[in-house]
């Protein structure tokens, strides 16, 4: 399986809008599958082509952090309607899709085909919703996303839950909460 070593050193606010949907907003990612083919439909979806965080009506942008950001990226199956929103400076939206571009040359995914996505080792310590999820799933009034049944954009809750397994039981953490293993898997903690 592709994998996706996605380094947070420069790309703060996409990684803790990664961090946040996985883990506080109990949408268990842990493998991506590639569709770049209906890209455009998925930002449509997720509501990104509607410029949320340049409407000065909303509370999400400023002058600073005034383009879209949505995760899982729109360039993915599981990108589009219900994907979590921030708005990012435009310089850091560069230089997460050029991240995303030279991941796709140098592995060439066809569509459909799988990938595990991971956070580099050590780009992520100051990011607390990445560090410790159970202690910093707390919306900072940036997170949110587009509601397809009332046409509003809205602040997104937190929801950290235990994740599953196959037969339904409780994957077990340390304190007995919580998405330990997505965690381990976003963090790279097996590689």
């Amino acid at each position: 399986m592709l994998e996706f070593e996605y380094d947070c050193t420069n790309l703060k606010n996409t990684c803790k809008n990664a961090c946040w949907h996985t883990f506080c907003g109990n949408n268990d990612i842990g493998i991506l599958h590639w569709d770049s083919d209906h890209a455009d439909e998925h930002r449509k979806a997720s509501g990104v082509d509607q410029r949320p965080c340049k409407n000065k009506d909303l509370p999400y942008g400023d002058d600073i952090n005034d383009s879209a950001e949505e995760f899982p990226f729109a360039s993915t199956a599981e990108g589009g309607e219900g994907a979590s929103l921030r708005c990012i400076s435009k310089k850091e939206q560069r230089r997460q899709g050029g991240l995303v571009g030279d991941w796709v040359k140098k592995n060439k995914p066809a569509q459909g085909q799988a990938f595990k996505l991971f956070l580099k080792k050590d780009s992520y310590n100051d990011i607390p919703v990445c560090v410790d999820p159970k202690k910093n799933c707390f919306n900072d009034g940036k997170q949110f996303t587009f509601n397809h049944n009332t046409g509003q954009f809205e602040l997104q809750s937190a929801k950290f839950i235990p994740r599953k397994r196959d037969d339904g039981s409780d994957i077990p953490t340390e304190d007995g909460v919580g998405n330990q293993e997505a965690l381990d898997d976003l963090l790279g903690k097996h590689r």
